[in-house]
């Protein structure tokens, strides 16, 4: 068996952060070919490794990165590093996996931006025909994770004469803060008694004020996170109606995604995590990933890696090489079952 150690820390220890994947990119390429993958990276700058006709099984991890550099280390069997859990540790396992199991229908992507736009993704869609998908992100050893939101970016924006400093009423950046308020309540209301990976969240990333001494404008930009099914234009409606004076534009929409418990490659997963002594968990995550892109492929689609999601992006990020072998055997297990 490949050593899964020396990998991961390797591709660990390569800086990927979103926009620089390309250095790793190729240190897998260099590895994939040597291991028996056919590798290369497309135009976009994914990697793209496949074993034998490749094809029926697409596994995609994501190689970039968010900013940071905490220390690479390896201390009481965990490695610390940016990237070790997201999602390093799910791509490492993808390749061991391949090379270790019998099945010769697989193709592994790690994809650039997932970070970003997912730009990586979506020039996926089109030229792989795939009969399954396995997205590469932290569920745990013994998690399979079936869902996540949506996301949009929203922005809201007034226009209002321009008036001087000492005129009545408020200017229209304290109007603009206060609708902020307004807004925020009304989606409170609806998300009464809703979970969190039903409910609508909003994040309010930035406010700018720009001023041509005739109109002032104000924009606030959210970033939305949108529950499965969301009616986009009914919740943009909702909002307009809470002051019309306002504008209010939805854009980068990215459709929530939920696959069911049933199913060869659920069930595929459910019996491999049961064989390694393990009690399989569903997850269903309030964020988003390349899975939500790549639900256009129409097929079979799930999330899996190891890791403690609760880590992503942190200093303290770091991921359990035991927990990393065990994702190895689980995904090799998988791969077999298809071959």
């Amino acid at each position: 068996m490949i050593d899964g150690r020396s990998l991961l820390e390797r591709m660990v220890r390569i800086p990927s952060v979103t926009g620089s994947e390309r250095d790793l990119a190729e240190f897998i390429c260099k590895w994939a070919n040597d291991n028996g993958f056919d590798a290369f990276i497309d135009d976009t700058g994914n990697l793209i490794a496949r074993k034998g006709t490749g094809g029926d099984i697409l596994l995609v991890g994501h190689m970039d990165t968010f900013p940071g550099e905490p220390e690479v280390k390896v201390e009481d069997g965990k490695l610390y590093g940016r990237g070790s859990v997201d999602a390093k540790g799910a791509l490492s396992a993808f390749l061991l996996a391949a090379a270790a199991s019998s099945n010769e229908a697989v193709t592994i992507i790690g994809t650039v931006d997932e970070e970003g736009s997912s730009t990586g993704a979506s020039a996926l869609i089109g030229v792989h025909e795939p009969s399954f998908v396995i997205i590469g992100e932290p569920s745990g050893w013994d998690g399979i994770t079936l869902g996540y939101r949506g996301r949009a970016e929203m922005i809201i924006g007034l226009s209002d004469r321009c008036g001087h400093a000492t005129s009545p009423g408020a200017n229209t950046i304290e109007r603009t803060v206060s609708f902020h308020s307004t807004v925020m309540e009304l989606i409170d209301r609806n998300n009464s008694d809703r979970s969190m990976f039903t409910s609508i969240s909003a994040r309010l990333m930035e406010i700018s004020t720009t001023s041509d001494g005739l109109e002032d404008h104000t924009a606030m930009r959210y970033d939305l996170r949108l529950p499965v099914g969301l009616d986009t234009e009914r919740f943009v409606r909702s909002i307009k109606a809470l002051g019309p004076e306002y504008s209010v534009e939805l854009s980068k929409v990215v459709n929530g995604v939920r696959t069911e418990r049933s199913g060869k490659l659920t069930s595929s997963f459910v019996r491999a995590i049961r064989r390694n002594g393990g009690s399989p968990r569903f997850i269903l995550k309030t964020g988003s990933s390349d899975m939500n892109v790549l639900q256009a492929f129409d097929v079979p689609i799930l999330s899996y890696g190891p890791g403690d999601q609760r880590l992503d992006h942190t200093p303290e990020e770091h991921i359990s090489l035991e927990e990393h072998r065990l994702a190895i055997d689980i995904l090799t297990s998988v791969l077999d079952q298809f071959g």
